[in-house]
């Protein structure tokens, strides 16, 4: 999975202090984009 990559990659699986908030739960990952849809680790 993305997110687990991230984890080991970027220290707290995000490359910004914002986006670590444990409030926003866990960050979105867009694996690929169609035109206007974004599909994510999590599905369409």
């Amino acid at each position: 999975m993305l997110t687990e990559r991230a984890r080991v990659v970027f220290p707290g699986g995000v490359n910004s202090p914002a986006r670590a908030a444990k409030h926003l739960g866990a960050p979105l990952v867009a694996e690929r984009a169609e035109g206007a849809y974004i599909y994510t680790d999590r599905g369409p």
